[in-house]
C-alpha cells in the first residue's frame, strides 16, 4: 500500500453531494466567520432594534467587515446567486426597516391609549435615535443679528483687521 494517493475529488470528500456552485470557494486565508446561523441573529438583532454598529459588536465583526459583505452580497443578490452574502445583504437591507415597521404600527395602535404614553414617548425617542433622516420632529431656526435685523457676515480676515482697528467710533487700538 502506497500513501501517496492523491486525496479523492472533493463530491466524496465531503461525504455526499456536489459542491455549491453559487458559493465561491475561500481560497487561502483564514475561514470566513459569515455562516447562516450568524445571519440569523443579526436578523433577530435587527428585530430588536439594534443598530447595525451594535449587531456587529455582539456578534464580534467589524462594521467594515459588515460592510464588505454587505457590498458583495448585493452584487451577489443582483447576479441572481443564492450565496450566504447575498442572505446577509437581503437580512441587512430589510432588516432594520422591519423593526421600524413594527414600532410604528405599535405606535399606531396604541395611539388612543392613555396609560401607554410613556412607552409611546420611548418608543419615539427610540426610532428618533435610530432613524434620524425618517422619523423625528423637525424644528427650523432662524438666525438674527441685533434687534432682529439681520446678521453681519464677515470673513475672518476682516474681522481681525477690525479688531486691530479697535472699537468702532474711535479709542485706542491694538492687537487681539
Amino acid at each position: 500500500m502506497t500513501t501517496d494517493a492523491p486525496p479523492p475529488p472533493a463530491d466524496e470528500a465531503g461525504g455526499g453531494g456536489a459542491p455549491d456552485e453559487a458559493e465561491p470557494k475561500n481560497v487561502g486565508g483564514r475561514p470566513t466567520k459569515l455562516t447562516q446561523e450568524l445571519i440569523d441573529r443579526i436578523a433577530r438583532s435587527f428585530e430588536h432594534g439594534a443598530s447595525i454598529n451594535l449587531a456587529c459588536m455582539a456578534e464580534g465583526i467589524a462594521t467594515e467587515t459588515h460592510r464588505l459583505w454587505y457590498r458583495e452580497g448585493e452584487r451577489d443578490a443582483a447576479a441572481g446567486l443564492d450565496t450566504l452574502k447575498a442572505r446577509f445583504f437581503g437580512v441587512s437591507a430589510r432588516g432594520r426597516g422591519g423593526f421600524a415597521l413594527k414600532a410604528l404600527k405599535w405606535l399606531w395602535d396604541n395611539r388612543d391609549a392613555p396609560a401607554s404614553k410613556k412607552s409611546a414617548d420611548n418608543v419615539r425617542f427610540l426610532l428618533e435615535k435610530q432613524f434620524p433622516g425618517d422619523i423625528g420632529s423637525r424644528q427650523s431656526v432662524e438666525l438674527t443679528g441685533p434687534g432682529g435685523g439681520p446678521l453681519q457676515v464677515q470673513s475672518l480676515e476682516e474681522a481681525i483687521a477690525q479688531a486691530r482697528r479697535g472699537p468702532a467710533g474711535g479709542g485706542e487700538g491694538g492687537t487681539p
